[in-house]
Formats: structure tokens, sequence, C-alpha cells
């Protein structure tokens, strides 16, 4: 029984005990027309309101859960747009407006932000040699390394594009111990190719300083990019010299 039955159920019993208190029968045949004329008619009124008030609620649950709905697609469709599809860390799309929240923060806080640009050496020589597939692995376990050693410092590893790599931390105060740290993790990794291990390795450009401007967070990227450049560069010559 719904509400309004069961306010209409009480309404007539007290009709029924208030009329049979009447010592006159035409007094409480009027009075029992009349009231069982208002509790219809309250019965009637009630009724309609509660179906009303009912398919409100219904409509509302419905769209709540439309909406949840909605934003959990949300959540995943942003997750996809931000993260590189093979490698499952931050893409070059999500870097602008992460790394523009991160070097906000650290000129308003005055704290060091350190960004390292990152590219597997030699390696269009893999992909050339090994295959496409074998090039996807190593991308992937590089990435999961990478991404390995942000956690541990709550920084942020994006895939810049191909096998180039960004990460950026903030308010680290010894920069070349994680340089020291990914280049131990990637030595002792091997990547196995048909039953034979193949060693990597990485060049790894850096930029580290305070901000002192709120809005010139590009010349982090541009900082690491020329000290990975440098790198490449000296390794090249180096190599040049040796065949020589």
């Amino acid at each position: 029984l719904s509400r309004p039955d069961i306010s209409a159920i009480i309404l007539l019993l007290i009709q029924v005990g208030f009329c049979y208190s009447m010592p006159d029968i035409s007094s409480r045949v009027s009075y029992q027309i009349n009231s069982s004329v208002f509790v219809v008619f309250a019965w009637f009124v009630g009724r309609y309101h509660y179906i009303l008030v009912n398919e409100r609620f219904l409509k509302d649950e419905l769209i709540n859960e439309k909406n949840k709905v909605l934003e959990s697609q949300n959540s995943e469709l942003a997750r996809l747009m931000m993260t590189d599809h093979l490698t499952g860390i931050y893409n070059r799309y999500s870097l602008d407006d992460i790394l523009a929240k991160k070097w906000m923060e650290s000129y308003i806080h005055q704290v060091p932000i350190t960004c390292f640009m990152i590219d597997v050496d030699d390696f269009k020589k893999f992909n050339d040699r090994h295959g496409h597939i074998q090039g996807d692995k190593c991308i992937q376990e590089v990435s999961r390394i990478l991404k390995g050693v942000c956690d541990k410092e709550d920084g942020y590893a994006f895939r810049y594009g191909g096998d180039e790599f960004c990460l950026i931390l903030t308010g680290v105060k010894y920069p070349e111990e994680i340089i020291k740290e990914i280049n131990y993790l990637i030595d002792r990794f091997k990547l196995n190719v048909e039953g034979k291990e193949i060693p990597l390795s990485l060049s790894i450009g850096m930029y580290h300083n305070i901000p002192q401007t709120s809005d010139d967070e590009w010349s982090c990227i541009e900082g690491a990019d020329q000290s990975l450049y440098t790198k490449k560069s000296k390794r090249n010559r180096r190599s040049t010299d040796e065949l020589a």
C-alpha cells in the first residue's frame, strides 16, 4: 500500500468511529456521505501527487545513473587522450598542461624544477635490425623503467615522440642521482630478442633550476633538449675519432 492508501484507510476508520458515536440517524447518514466524499477526494489528490513525486524520483534516479555513466566515460576518454597507447605513460598532448602546472608550483614555492630529455641510443638501427615489434617492446620496457623512477619521486614520465621521452620532477635536490639510477636500471636490463640478450643505453639531457618567471615553462624543455643534443654530439665525435 502507498502512503495515500494508508491515509485514506485511517480516515475511513476515524469516520466510521465518529459516525457511530452520533445518536441521530439522519445526522449520521448526512455526515457519512459528506465525509466519504471528502475522504475519496483527499485520497484521489494524495494518490495523484504521490504518483507525480514517485515518477519524478524515478526520473531523477535514472538521470543520476546516466550522469554517473557519462562521468565514467568522460574520465576514461580523458585518460586515453592523455596517455600514450603503446606505453601507458603520459603522451606529448598532456605535457602542455602538466608542465605549466608544475612550473607554476615551482615558481610560487621557489623550488627547483627538473626536466630530463631522453632518447634510446641507436634506436633506428635496433628497429632496422630486429623489426618494429621488437622496437615496440624496447620502447615499452624503457617506459616502464622511467615511469618507475618518476613514481618514486612524484614525477611525470612522457613519451615525447618515437624513442624520445621527457621526465618532469619538482623539488629534487640531486638530479644527477636520478640519472645514475636510470642508467643503472637500463644497464641491468637486457632485452631478449630471439634468445639473445640485447643491451640498451640512453642519452639524457638535463635542465635543473628554480623558475624566476611564471610563464617560461618551455625553457626547461629547451634547456634539457640542448643538453641532450650536446651529449649526443660529443658521443658521435668520439665515435668518429675512434673510427679514424
